[in-house]
């Protein structure tokens, strides 16, 4: 059947503002089902995990049980091609791809150690690829500074956040916990690159030492380990999980590169794939994407956005579905 677009649209002028949407509409419809049809879904996880205690509730979300991801496995296994992320990059370059059925692509972001313990076992019993974008400085050992983490604890521990320059919030409910993270994580996105730890510190003076738990994230010879199984990629998240379009170009290139020299050295392998920390409209811009690029990355992903189109081309804006525990978000 050929379906003359061009002719549907002409027509669609001679009607009402609300009848030419609605035209739009059925056509941008037909196209997605005909044309632009769905290929697959890139799925994104943080943390696999029983437990989601001492956690406010948007963080939260981003854990899912080990049960959770096995069934999911399970339940697409004879439907869905589980692919890699090199698999990906051929698929949307159209070099090669299996059609016989949607695939689907794991990928992980940050880094924690619950990837290795609940997650890695799973992949491995269903021989499923999978992907973690890794945030250098939450694994280092020597200097490990997961903000987001310190932050929340914080925000848990306490009734009343103070910061060093005269900023006061309230912290009582559960509410307001919520109100005061998302406002302080906002805080902290505009900090620059080269001074992030010492002006967090700084700001945060009166709740030094700073609780990080050294078992919350992987070390290198787990993932070293994991590689070494062919179904695990590592990709770069950069060095201090920072928002992008929030900072100077120039950082923008120390976080970016950095991260990609960090991993490369430890690991002794090209690091291809990069996925931007937070990944909203508000975190990613075309510069961003650039620079990326310039980095000598192949692929970068968003984290949010549906399923992969049969059109979709943009190698550096790739979108992804979260998988919650009440499903695919």
């Amino acid at each position: 059947m050929i379906i003359n677009i061009s002719w549907i649209y002409s027509k669609s002028v001679k009607y009402s503002k609300k009848g030419v949407l609605y035209l739009k509409s059925i056509i941008q419809t037909i196209y997605n089902a005909v044309v632009n049809y769905s290929v697959g879904e890139v799925i994104m996880l943080h943390r696999v995990d029983y437990r989601c205690k001492n956690m406010l509730p948007c963080m939260a979300e981003l854990t899912i049980s080990p049960t959770t991801l096995e069934n999911f496995i399970k339940d697409n296994l004879a439907t869905r091609n589980f692919i890699s992320v090199s698999e990906l990059v051929a698929c949307i370059n159209r070099e090669k791809c299996r059609t016989d059925k949607k695939f689907l692509c794991f990928t992980m972001d940050d880094g924690y150690k619950d990837i290795y313990i609940y997650a890695y076992p799973i992949f491995k019993k269903y021989n499923v690829p999978f992907c973690i974008f890794i945030t250098t400085d939450f694994i280092n050992n020597d200097r490990a500074f997961n903000w987001p983490y310190i932050i929340e604890q914080i925000v848990l521990q306490h009734d009343r956040i103070e910061l060093s320059d005269g900023r006061i919030f309230n912290s009582i409910t559960l509410a307001e916990k919520e109100q005061t993270f998302r406002t302080l994580k906002s805080i902290l996105q505009n900090i620059s690159y080269q001074t992030f730890r010492n002006d967090v510190e700084q700001l945060f003076e009166k709740y030094l030492p700073f609780e990080d738990d050294e078992n919350l994230h992987l070390s290198w010879d787990e993932i070293r380990e994991m590689v070494a199984s062919g179904l695990c990629t590592i990709g770069g998240h950069t060095i201090n999980h920072s928002s992008l379009a929030h900072i100077l170009k120039e950082e923008m290139k120390e976080e970016i590169k950095g991260c990609k020299d960090v991993l490369e050295s430890s690991l002794n392998q090209e690091i291809n794939c990069f996925a931007y920390p937070f990944g909203s409209v508000s975190d990613v811009n075309s510069l961003v994407m650039d620079v990326t690029k310039e980095c000598g990355y192949q692929i970068s992903f968003i984290s949010h956005g549906g399923s992969i189109r049969r059109n979709d081309k943009n190698l550096f804006s790739v979108k992804r579905i979260m998988l919650q525990e009440d499903g695919i978000a």
